[in-house]
């Protein structure tokens, strides 16, 4: 392995991290469609795969719109919001090390340590809340009569 070359996954992560910010910078150019555009006399179209038509390689949803479009208009959206959060976290796992550092908080090196695994944690655990999240959301069957 080459020193300070991307290889392996890292390099895969790289390539897609970049594709997807250059599909959301360019979804004007590169999106079929805009990402509002309905016709209803297309609702519900399969995917081109599944017997639908090129023209919506994606399918459409139930108001006519093309899935394909409305996925690359999402990814400005999607990358936005990680961006933003990654930003947040940069900012308290960056600040905190200087406030410790000039003596504006005095905690004992375990105590930052505990600090910065809760924040880590801290979206493992939304995840998993938002995983569990449509479990709950399925119909629920009431017990049958007793007879």
């Amino acid at each position: 392995m080459a020193r300070g070359g991307l290889a392996g996954l890292a390099g895969a992560g790289l390539v897609i991290l970049v594709v997807a910010l250059l599909v959301a910078a360019f979804a004007d150019f590169i999106a079929p469609r805009g990402d509002d555009d309905q016709d209803l006399a297309f609702a519900l179209q399969p995917p081109a795969w599944a017997g639908g038509t090129w023209a919506n390689p994606l399918g459409t949803d139930p108001l006519g719109r093309d899935v394909l479009s409305r996925v690359i208009y999402g990814a400005r959206t999607s990358l936005l919001l990680a961006l933003g959060s990654v930003r947040e976290v940069g900012i308290v796992l960056a600040t905190l090390p200087l406030a410790f550092a000039g003596g504006a908080i005095t905690l004992p090196g375990h105590a930052y340590k505990a600090l910065v695994g809760a924040v880590l944690v801290y979206a493992a655990v939304q995840l998993w809340m938002s995983a569990r999240a449509g479990d709950e959301m399925r119909p629920v069957r009431a017990p049958p009569r007793p007879r």
